[in-house]
């Protein structure tokens, strides 16, 4: 008899023996089902277990083929009865079903296909493609596709069974999963025995090793700070264990999480799947949420997290839930317009790994939530008879995707002892060679070790046990003998852990206080300190913001304001240009807030409240805030407090009389009509109305003009006394002692806070086509007088702290010089914007800009000579500030941008005193340990450029610079430049060539020391 949808169910009672199964799928009642009675129809899996066990079910992502993790499958319309009798004789007993029918999965050959395609993507993704960066994404289809059918296993083993057995489960999973993944541990230290693995991936290894056996590696990479795909560092042959490490984790979390939801089910009056859909879904969310908050901070945190990555499979486990009852959709509406949608998936699939990358923010979570939604689709649109289902299941795509789970575990280390420096090979010769070779390992593998373990005709369960156990000290044995008595990390590689010349505290954020009397009182005094603030203050008592017309003042006093403050302005804008500090406070008000007559003719005078008055004063306040912006440091206003001045202002300056006697008659007769119709006089600087007033014009033009206003009205009303508490206010005016340091510590997070979400202030914009700085006047360079002992400071990147090393261990023991290293890893001399470097999108880091950092080091070790190189950051790709397009080093752009800057750190390096070498870049072949060949940033010519730029920066400040030529001394050293046994990643120096480099650069910096660099030409 059949069901309402056509499938065949059993008289009631029926038993069968499991050779004689019917041919279509029949459903067991999970009421009525004993725990050893399990469902079994077309397309079913029967597994025979050590302990007599029978099974039905799906498969997992590691599965090869599809089966249940027991070995065994059927496929076609009928039943195929497996090729060996059983150790103990079976029975599948089925009742009639009083409950919605559950239709079997089975072995589908399209979701091998699937499997094919994802870890196809990965192999891509690894040989560093340039076309497909978001590669990676192959993993994620593999987490949702895993989620989808080990969901689909333990929903049908409970409709079966009526529960699930955990503890076979689980021991499914280690069967079928470690074998391959120790054998892969196995090779992996076998390869590092035979030295096919370099000091740093073997140092990797140590750890590695233990963890990946726990299978919480990827929780050891969050630990150890460790990054997916990170910069100058030879990848761990382990690296892909990760992911591995995610889906066991999830195999122990998922069937708690699938028991507690189906249990809450039982309650109801039917059986539902709702409670399990909604537990699925409150996990994915949170995952979700997790992904994206961890990215804020971390992207390898949100990248290798169990829990940040546990949605993509939770959004296959809630695509299980939708398909137990059915794996074809009903006809109707979905059914027909699910083909497009699969299109339409395969595109978004394919768009995906073209332009994500790891590093893109918008992965996090959205890209992996829109991986895990086009995966599902696909799974779907896979499971239904047509085009995409017939594709996913040709022939070669099958069989490929029944040995994915070893093409993934044995290709990465395979690609990384087959690489191009290895090899020598062209990319796409190179990338046959290694799939070659990874396809052969993998098949073997699969027919040797996981085929023969998984269907038990090898290691019988209590044998099994105890050599697993012996299996595993062998691993951790043969770990700790391969990467015993390595040589410790290289001062490069410790210098990236540590950052050790990273200033220890934050540098000082400077600030320059102007304004009026109000502003004095932010000066400190002599021998008080002022916590990470460098504060000065340039104060016109008696001067407004604002300088127009005519103003009374509180004695009744009329003075033209430009004559007491015309040429205040200029003054402060003359301390910007001189300081160049983070920060401009703004803080003054009370001569704005006097009467005033803007002129002598149909003018009279009103008070600063006055519509009139007020649109003089917003129209320059804001010249003002122009101006001290000019320069590039950010503004900052603060609002004024309530007054309860009686202060006076000082006498009315001289005012010079014109020799022309007409001209002097007419100033007097202004000045005797402007001073007719004043006011009463009074201290109007004390009206709370006025000063409200002021508070809201200075808020609105501080926001037009892009600055920040800080309340201090505000913050001085919550303390003890309000606004006029006599400890913090002086004389009702400006602030005491007390009150002065009290809101310096206010200041200080809040004028940080700005400074770091700003661009640096005295970075350009490739955009402003800003002339060259003019050099500053010539001054003796600071030698080290002889007797004396020289000091020689090394600034630059991670090359530059490779030459710091070197003339490190060149001066140890020599009593003439001393060396010190202020080498910041990562960082350009032409700061700001993005980068491309290894094919992949990044921002330079706030730390990077030398302007904040390059004072202090100088003031701290006062060198004679700076050592300065950099290289490798100014040549990747660009997209600097104010610039949309990428461009790079030899176009006009770029280049400009670059002799600009580093003439603004030769100037600022050499300010002292000191004379500043600049040493050529020698040629470089990045990413060689990391399997990248053909890099952009690693062409000679850009290089070529560099070092003229270099050479034409030195022209340019004669007398202050000379050039040390390391490239071509380089390039005459037997190897030349891109010698493995000189810079086994392409670009920077082993240690172990360092001492030959100190030897040739360090006489040469020692006379540049005591003499100073060559004389400037005559004329110069």
């Amino acid at each position: 008899m059949k069901d309402g949808r056509g499938r065949i169910a059993p008289p009631e009672g029926a038993r069968f023996h499991w050779e004689d199964l019917p041919e279509a799928p029949v459903d067991a009642d999970p009421d009525d089902t004993p725990a050893t009675t399990v469902e079994v129809g077309a397309g079913d899996v029967v597994d025979r277990d050590d302990d007599g066990e029978a099974g039905a079910g799906g498969g997992d992502l590691d599965d090869g083929d599809g089966d249940d993790g027991g070995g065994r499958r059927t496929g076609g319309a009928a039943t195929t009865v497996l090729e060996r009798e059983p150790r103990a004789v079976r029975r599948v007993e089925r009742r009639r079903s009083t409950a919605t029918t559950v239709e079997p999965l089975g072995h589908r050959p399209a979701l091998d296909g699937l499997r094919a395609v994802a870890v196809a993507a990965v192999l891509v993704y690894h040989a560093r493609f340039e076309w497909i960066p978001g590669g990676f994404l192959g993993v994620s289809a593999f987490f949702t596709l895993s989620g989808f059918l080990i969901t689909s296993l333990l929903l049908r083993e409970h409709a079966g069974s009526g529960g699930v057995d955990l503890r076979r489960f689980w021991r499914r999973r280690f069967r079928r999963l470690l074998p391959a993944s120790w054998t892969t541990i196995a090779l992996v230290l076998a390869m590092g025995a035979i030295g096919l693995w370099t000091t740093d991936q073997l140092r990797d290894l140590r750890s590695d090793v233990p963890f990946s056996l726990a299978e919480i590696v990827n929780w050891h990479f969050i630990a150890a700070d460790r990054s997916y795909g990170a910069q100058f560092v030879a990848p761990s042959p382990l690296e892909h264990f990760w992911s591995l490490s995610v889906e066991q984790q999830f195999y122990v979390l998922l069937p708690l999480l699938l028991l507690g939801g189906l249990a809450l089910g039982r309650r109801r009056a039917e059986r539902s799947l709702a409670p399990l859909v909604g537990v699925l879904a409150v996990v994915g969310l949170a995952s979700a949420v997790a992904n994206g908050v961890f990215a804020r901070s971390s992207i390898d945190r949100a990248y290798f997290g169990t829990d940040t990555r546990m949605v993509e499979m939770v959004v296959g486990a809630l695509l299980a839930c939708a398909m137990l009852h059915g794996i074809r959709l009903r006809p109707g509406p979905l059914r027909r317009i699910w083909p497009a949608l699969s299109v339409v998936a395969v595109v978004v699939t394919l768009w995906l790994w073209h332009v994500a990358t790891v590093e893109s923010t918008w992965m996090y979570p959205w890209g992996f939530l829109l991986t895990a939604a086009a995966t599902a689709t696909i799974i779907v649109g896979a499971l239904q008879p047509g085009v995409l289902g017939s594709v996913m299941s040709w022939r070669p795509l099958v069989w490929i995707g029944g040995i994915s789970y070893g093409i993934y575990l044995l290709h990465w280390p395979v690609f990384l002892w087959l690489t191009p420096a290895r090899t020598g090979w062209a990319p796409w010769p190179l990338f046959a060679l290694r799939v070659a070779v990874t396809i052969t390992a993998a098949f073997v593998m699969h027919r040797v070790v996981e085929q023969p373990i998984r269907l038990g005709d090898v290691l019988p369960s209590p044998r099994g046990a105890a050599l697993a156990g012996v299996a595993l000290i062998a691993l951790i044995g043969g770990d700790a003998v391969v990467t015993n008595d390595l040589p410790a990390p290289s001062a490069l590689e410790q210098a990236s852990a540590s950052q050790p010349t990273a200033p220890p505290a934050p540098p000082l954020v400077k600030v320059l206080v102007v304004g009026d009397e109000l502003a004095g009182t932010l000066q400190p005094v002599a021998g008080e300190e002022v916590d990470g603030l460098e504060v000065s203050v340039a104060a016109a008592p008696s001067c407004g913001l604002t300088v127009g017309g005519y103003v009374q003042v509180a004695d009744g006093r009329i003075e033209r304001d430009p004559d007491r403050c015309g040429a205040v302005r200029d003054t402060w804008t003359a301390a910007v240009e001189q300081q160049r500090p983070d920060i401009v406070l703004v803080w003054g008000g009370v001569r704005d807030l006097a009467n005033r007559r803007l002129g002598v003719e149909d003018q009279s005078w009103l008070p600063s409240n006055d519509p009139a008055i007020a649109d003089f004063q917003r129209a320059d306040v804001g010249a003002l805030l122009d101006g001290l912006s000019s320069t590039g440091s950010r503004v900052v206003v603060l609002t004024v407090p309530r007054l309860e001045s009686q202060v006076l202002p000082g006498p009315t300056p001289p005012v010079v009389v014109s020799s022309d006697p007409q001209r002097a008659a007419l100033s007097t007769y202004r000045d005797e009509v402007a001073a007719s119709g004043a006011p009463a006089p009074s201290h109007t600087e004390n009206d709370p109305a006025r000063i409200d007033a002021w508070n809201q014009l200075l808020t609105a033009v501080a926001a037009d003009r892009g600055a920040d206003v800080l309340d201090l009205a505000g913050e001085l009303r919550t303390r003890t006394g309000g606004e006029l508490a006599p400890q913090l206010r002086d004389v009702g005016l400006g602030l005491t002692a007390e009150g002065r340091s009290l809101v310096l510590e206010w200041l200080e997070p809040q004028l940080r806070e700005i400074t770091e979400r700003t661009a640096p202030a005295s970075t350009p914009s490739v955009a402003s086509e800003a002339p060259l700085p003019p050099a500053p006047p010539p001054a003796p360079r600071r030698t080290a007088a002889p007797g004396r002992r020289a000091t020689v400071m090394v600034a630059g990147d991670s090359v530059a702290y490779n030459y710091s090393t070197a003339l490190a261990g060149w001066a140890q023991g020599r009593s003439d010089v001393r060396t010190s290293n202020v080498a910041q890893l990562g960082c350009p001399i032409a700061r700001g914007g993005d980068f491309r470097f290894l094919r992949n999108f990044n921002e330079f880091p706030g730390r990077c800009d030398w302007s904040a950092t390059f004072p202090g080091w100088l003031a701290e070790r006062d060198p004679n000579v700076v050592v300065l190189t950099s290289g490798i950051w100014e040549v990747v790709d660009r997209k600097l500030p104010g610039d949309s397009r990428w461009r790079h080093i030899g176009q006009p752009e770029i280049d400009d941008y670059l002799l600009r800057e580093l003439l603004s750190a030769i100037d600022v390096l050499g300010s002292k005193g000191a004379t500043v070498a600049l040493v050529t870049y020698p040629h470089f072949d990045a990413g060689q340990d990391q399997g990248f060949t053909g890099l952009p940033e690693s062409e000679p010519a850009r290089v070529d450029r560099l070092n003229e730029i270099i050479r034409h920066a030195a022209s340019l400040r004669p007398g202050v610079t000379a050039v040390i030529d390391l490239q071509t001394w380089l390039a005459s050293q037997p190897g030349g430049e891109v010698d493995p046994a000189k810079r086994q990643d392409g670009l920077h120096f082993l240690d172990s060539y360092l001492p030959t480099i100190g030897e040739w650069m360090g006489p040469q910096v020692l006379e540049l020391a005591r003499n100073g660099p060559p004389p400037a030409p005559a004329g110069g």
